[in-house]
């Protein structure tokens, strides 16, 4: 069956992003030309501007992507680990991360996208995008450190403090590679043992690394 043209258009964004993640993290944004995409993905110059108004709103698209993937890994691995216990909880989902938290080519892309947007594509994208991470890791740390809601602290202050530590630690890696990922791990679980409810801190991992 032939695709709508609905089909064709979102195949063809699609393919466009692809190729863009891929050069704009092998080559970097500012050396990649919206022709080389093009090219990469099999379309014309126009089929690119037809999706695209610019480079920068093709850039934007490509760091939605790579973080809605780190964002389901991470849910997923959540899920599994649910009933663990809260050390267990934080050390999965971080580490169902590391390949994109510190990984220098991510963060230079991530500076690189942001210089070339407007203030207001800065806060309707990058903002849209941490409040999103925000609000994932607070309903995570409520149901594992919080399931009887005894906390009294301000949970969206402590979703703040969290997804602070890992962007946090994340350019510290990306800047110094020699930074263990299992610091960064560390960091994050005294972080969420600090912010617990008196009981619900838990320091003893099931496995990996202690801070």
């Amino acid at each position: 069956m032939a695709m709508t043209r609905a089909q064709s258009q979102a195949r063809t964004r699609a393919l466009l992003v692809s190729e863009a993640t891929r050069l704009f993290l092998e080559r970097g944004f500012a050396a990649t030309s919206l022709d080389a995409i093009g090219e990469a993905a099999g379309f014309t110059r126009g089929a690119v501007y037809s999706n695209f108004a610019s480079k920068t709103e093709i850039g934007l698209a490509v760091l939605d992507g790579l973080y809605a993937s780190v964002a389901q890994s991470a849910g997923e691995a959540a899920a599994r680990v649910a009933d663990q216990g809260p050390a267990r909880w934080i050390e999965v989902v971080a580490q169902s991360m590391e390949s994109s938290i510190g990984a220098p080519r991510w963060a230079r892309l991530e500076v690189e996208v942001a210089a070339s947007c407007t203030d207001e594509q800065v806060r309707e994208s990058f903002g849209r995008r941490y409040a999103e991470m925000r609000a994932s890791w607070q309903r995570g740390f409520l149901a594992v450190h919080d399931p009887q809601g005894s906390l009294t602290a301000d949970p969206e202050q402590i979703a703040l403090l969290l997804v602070s530590a890992l962007l946090g630690a994340g350019l510290q890696r990306a800047a110094d590679p020699s930074i263990p990922f299992d610091r960064v791990v560390g960091a994050i679980r005294l972080v969420a043992d600090a912010l617990a409810p008196a009981g619900r801190a838990d320091r003893r991992s099931a496995s990996g690394p202690q801070p």
